[in-house]
């Protein structure tokens, strides 16, 4: 009975991986309107998680699919659960906790114990990557335009 017990509660605290693969969460800093303000994006897949964004033109990740072949700092990193958060480092310096039950993600720093706290939402499917990823590239074209823009008005009238 004694064997049964320890192995139920071993069960029970362990990790459950994948289980929440083909998801993903959007988060606000506390107290900022989102309607204003664009969340940052990650994605859940493969036992991994992704920070969403763009690089260039090159959209990060680039398929629903992750895997840990890219070494670099932006490269996925595999994440644990148990009944209670969803934890993952992203980065070399952050540590994240996300609370299943609020949505409240704790990003730590592991250096200077910083703590940022960001409300989220839960999104299902790749498609909510590839409109937020399409709006990040929507915005760097229109900054890059207004950065053209000004630099042709500062350039009218040179003699030389």
């Amino acid at each position: 009975m004694k064997h049964i017990l320890i192995l139920l509660f071993l069960f029970s605290t362990n990790s459950f991986s994948g289980e929440i693969d083909g998801k993903g969460i959007e988060c606000w800093p506390k107290g900022v309107d989102k309607k204003i303000k664009e969340g940052s994006m990650h994605w859940f897949n493969n036992n991994r998680v992704i920070w969403v964004h763009t690089l260039g033109k090159a959209r990060i990740p680039p398929s629903e699919v992750l895997s840990s072949h890219r070494k670099d700092v932006w490269s996925s990193k595999t994440y644990t659960t148990n009944a209670n958060h969803v934890m993952w480092t992203s980065h070399v310096y952050f540590s994240n906790y996300l609370d299943r039950k609020t949505l409240v993600l704790e990003i730590r720093n592991v250096h200077n114990d910083d703590i940022v706290i960001q409300t989220c939402r839960v999104f299902t499917g790749f498609e909510e990557v590839i409109k937020k990823q399409d709006k990040y590239l929507k915005a760097d074209e229109e900054r890059e335009r207004i950065r053209e823009e000004k630099e042709r008005k500062a350039r009218e009238g040179n003699k030389i």
